[in-house]
């Protein structure tokens, strides 16, 4: 083997572990890329959550709201349009929550405090109003997943 075919294998072994030391690096980033979406699409939805939950220091809100829940033929109809545009915005928050776990950009144990959290009172009186007259206001997928939890009341 002359000079020049041993510096041209030693050559070849360099690029090859470099590709390989690129590739590692490569998907270290992707690993911290993903941590970041992850991290940012929970923060978003904490961030639109506690913007809804500030109706919450309403105490008369509160408890129309509870009303609502319990018995919804109770309301007014502005009072029933309050309640059902606040569970709309609730529902959009685990819609997107549940979008993000098809999509991979939220966790599937962020994703179970969401959906615990929302699908456990949806069988009281007037989220099932709320849902049988709005879900069409959501995507097939989601209404799918409700639908699924609904079943069980």
């Amino acid at each position: 083997m002359t000079r020049l075919e041993r510096l041209s294998h030693a050559a070849q072994i360099i690029s090859a572990i470099a590709v390989v030391v690129s590739i590692v690096y490569l998907a270290e980033q992707i690993r911290s890329n993903t941590r970041a979406v992850n991290y940012e699409a929970a923060r978003g939805l904490k961030e639109l959550q506690f913007q809804t939950d500030q109706w919450d220091q309403d105490s008369a809100h509160v408890a129309m709201m509870m009303r609502g829940d319990s018995d919804p033929t109770s309301l007014s109809a502005v009072e029933w349009t309050q309640y059902a545009r606040r569970w709309a915005n609730r529902h959009s928050v685990w819609a997107m929550a549940h979008t993000g776990l098809l999509q991979g950009t939220l966790l599937e144990d962020e994703w179970e405090g969401w959906n615990s959290s929302y699908s456990s009172d949806a069988c009281l009186p007037g989220r099932l109003q709320f849902w049988h007259e709005r879900r069409s206001w959501f995507s097939q997928d989601f209404q799918s997943h409700v639908d699924s939890i609904l079943e069980q009341c």
